[in-house]
């Protein structure tokens, strides 16, 4: 058991090694794409992004038990939801529906596997059938979209979040982070 966990653990990280490179170009446009479509709305602050690092990828496989769920590590790799995170900032909770209004506007075309696209940069696709937003673990609401985008090889997935400064304050305050 415990080779069966260190192997699935070890070709994880061997496979975001290798697409690293990639990941970071993605997220990269990604960033720019979001910018480009949300700078002229004066409810949207900011984009960030950042790739799932190692230790992170590790303790999830660890945390989750993946290497029970999936066939091997690519397949979780490559099904993994939250590889490429990207975050939407506004400054207040009702900012957060506008920008979730404003993202249904940008990926207004359905694609057969009920994806959404927009026409000018088809690689970005969004799930926007899930109900949004959604409740956290620690009882706040997020806008937690999922994402898939394709690179010059495979597609990968990202998480998009739609976060207001005042609901980041509050999830930072009742951890304790907040003064």
């Amino acid at each position: 058991m415990r080779l069966e966990i260190f192997n699935f653990v070890e070709d994880s990280l061997i496979i975001l090694s290798k697409f690293s490179r990639e990941l970071e170009v993605l997220s990269g446009e990604l960033e720019i794409f979001f910018k480009k479509n949300l700078d002229n709305n004066d409810y949207f602050l900011n984009v960030s992004s950042r790739i799932k690092s190692p230790m992170s990828l590790k303790e999830k496989i660890l945390r989750n038990n993946y290497y029970l769920t999936f066939a091997d590590a690519q397949d979780f790799f490559f099904g993994l939801s939250d590889l490429i995170g990207v975050r939407l900032e506004c400054r207040f909770i009702e900012d957060e529906d506008k920008l979730f209004s404003r993202i249904k506007e940008i990926f207004s075309k359905q694609r057969d596997d009920g994806y959404f696209y927009n026409e000018d940069y088809p690689a970005i696709m969004l799930n926007l059938i899930d109900k949004q937003p959604q409740i956290q673990k620690n009882g706040f609401e997020i806008f937690k979209i999922d994402g898939i985008i394709a690179g010059e090889g495979p597609a990968f997935h990202f998480e998009l979040q739609i976060k207001s400064l005042v609901n980041m304050g509050m999830t930072l305050k009742k951890y304790g982070y907040y003064y």
